[in-house]
This record gives C-alpha cells, sequence and structure tokens, in this order.
C-alpha cells in the first residue's frame, strides 16, 4: 500500500497547486500570444440591414433597422425610428411573422 501521507502534505498540496498553476499561466499566455496575430476586424456600419414590411392590405409600412449589438448575431433593432428591442435575427423575424398572423382576413 503506498504511503498517502507524503501526498497528503501540506507541502506536496503546495506543490500540486504551484504545478496546476503554471500550467494554467502558460495555456493562457499561448492563447493570448495566437490572438495577436489575428487581423483586428473593422468597425461595423451604423447601419447593418434595413428590412422594409408593407402590409398590402392596409397600405401600411414599417421599416426595421438593424444596428450592431453588443454580441454576435445580436442587433439592436429599431422600428420605424423607434427602439424596439435587441435581439437575434432569427427571433425578430419570428415575431414579426406572429403579428403577421394576428391580422384579421378580408374576404
Amino acid at each position: 500500500m503506498p504511503n498517502w501521507r507524503k501526498y497528503r502534505s501540506t507541502q506536496a498540496k503546495r506543490e500540486r497547486s504551484d504545478r496546476a498553476s503554471r500550467a494554467a499561466q502558460a495555456r493562457w499566455d499561448a492563447y493570448h500570444d495566437s490572438l495577436a496575430d489575428e487581423p483586428i476586424p473593422p468597425d461595423p456600419p451604423a447601419d447593418m440591414y434595413r428590412l422594409t414590411f408593407e402590409n398590402l392590405m392596409t397600405g401600411k409600412s414599417e421599416v426595421l433597422t438593424f444596428h450592431p449589438g453588443t454580441r454576435k448575431n445580436n442587433y439592436r433593432i429599431d422600428v420605424n425610428g423607434k427602439p424596439w428591442r435587441v435581439c437575434g435575427f432569427t427571433d425578430a423575424l419570428e415575431r414579426i411573422e406572429k403579428s403577421c398572423y394576428k391580422m384579421a382576413r378580408m374576404n
């Protein structure tokens, strides 16, 4: 049976912790060194997308303008110049689709 006293000693624990800390710091440094080689992406434009929806039955139209958000695939959306919400492109289109079903049909 191995001698567990040496493994559980304070000095051995400190040495294992120091070794793990050095390994983590080496991984951190290597990761940030690899980021330095990547080109810096250009600043996104003020407006990224503009969608115009026109209701052919009522003649009313809405303009959605997508501005860059704080995260990837995240946009600040304005409707007719007024802030609407911050969400992804797919979520915005799903909400628009739901609102279209609420309209009454004209027969």
